[in-house]
């Protein structure tokens, strides 16, 4: 409880999070599922690779490194999530981290909360229904952006990089 709190206290400024009447009124009622992304054997060895790679990291830094590296810290997070590598400049944790270079270096797979994601895309589709996908994450959606061009499936891609013309002609 305390490490998810002080983790909360790191992100709080990097993360902008918007209540649905703030964005829009006559959206219709959320309704919550909670549905799990099974991963296969070489993305759960990529992700707990990956995990392991962020723990050393943490471990040789100091409490005031740990203030002073808020945004690398978060840019790890981030990467396990979206499972991207990050690339880094400590050759120590470089050396500590082969395992997992070599595992995402070799990895041919796929990710299952995007195939997750794309399958409830495609169902809602497929049934006449329209999708509004709300995420922190761009690389995300830009990768679901490609998967839903690939399939033929019209969508729009609004982020902060959006110009305001565009973002106006999109909605």
């Amino acid at each position: 409880e305390d490490a998810a709190k002080r983790l909360q206290r790191l992100i709080r400024p990097f993360v902008l999070r918007r209540l649905k009447k703030e964005v829009l009124q006559d959206l219709p009622d959320k309704l919550e599922e909670n549905l799990y992304a099974d991963m296969d054997g070489e993305q759960q060895e990529l992700y707990d690779a990956h995990v392991r790679r962020m723990k050393l990291m943490l471990e040789e830094k100091s409490d005031e490194e740990i203030r002073t590296d808020k945004i690398e810290i978060l840019a790890e997070l981030t990467r396990i999530v979206t499972d991207i590598p990050a690339p880094t400049g400590d050759e120590n944790a470089a050396l500590k981290c082969l395992i997992f270079d070599s595992l995402y270096d070799n990895y041919k797979g796929g990710s299952a909360k995007t195939e997750l994601v794309r399958g409830l895309i495609r169902n809602a589709v497929e049934n006449g229904h329209k999708v509004l996908l709300f995420s922190q994450f761009t690389t995300m959606l830009e990768r679901l952006y490609r998967i839903l061009e690939e399939e033929k499936i019209a969508s729009h891609m609004l982020t902060g990089a959006t110009p305001k013309e565009k973002r106006i002609e999109m909605v």
